[in-house]
């Protein structure tokens, strides 16, 4: 199953031109052919959730490739961020959505040091993390993770991008109300998009 992600701490906004244009290739390009076969097993796992076996063993096997494309090309590389992707997506299909948020956060860390601040890449990954955070069932963790949210968000998108924006209203409607947030009380629905 999935387990936790390296901490990576929120990234300063990065300016457009990148430091190695080689690790910023095209995420929606896919895997690198030799890892392509591996991958597309994990997603068919992942699209079977009825299959707690093969969701397993998807865990197993997507924890083995981000090592090995880690170890290929580097933690900030667009491939790497990619498995860690769908490393949150499997824990989301888990059911651990604390976990999920964890991956995604450290992939918008990630992301903020390879593309531009406000980048789809980024947003993407943002409103993955604000869905996850809105389904975290224990109340304390809850507020917990979405004061890291908010900052990821803040830091990847800006203090006035509409994802900080939602997330940070919600968090002081919460507190002002005496509410700790959580599954029945006034969450993100839509999941921050």
């Amino acid at each position: 199953m999935p387990t936790e992600p390296p901490a990576v701490a929120p990234a300063e906004p990065q300016p457009a031109v990148r430091p190695d244009a080689e690790a910023a290739v095209d995420p929606l390009a896919g895997p690198p052919p030799e890892y392509a076969a591996r991958v597309a097993a994990v997603f068919r796992a992942i699209e079977n959730k009825a299959d707690a076996a093969g969701l397993a063993a998807a865990g197993v096997e997507a924890q083995k490739l981000d090592q090995e494309i880690t170890g290929r090309f580097g933690e900030v590389h667009s491939h790497t961020i990619s498995i860690r992707e769908i490393r949150g997506w499997l824990a989301m299909e888990t059911r651990q959505a604390e976990t999920a948020v964890r991956w995604y956060l450290h992939t918008i860390g990630l992301q903020a040091r390879l593309w531009p601040a406000g980048s789809e890449f980024i947003t993407r990954s943002a409103e993955r993390a604000v869905y996850a955070w809105s389904v975290v069932a224990d109340p304390e963790r809850s507020q917990v993770l979405g004061g890291e949210v908010l900052m990821m968000l803040q830091h990847a998108l800006g203090e006035d991008h509409q994802l900080a924006v939602k997330v940070r209203r919600h968090l002081e409607r919460q507190a002002a109300a005496g509410q700790r947030p959580g599954p029945g009380t006034d969450r993100p629905a839509d999941g921050g998009s």
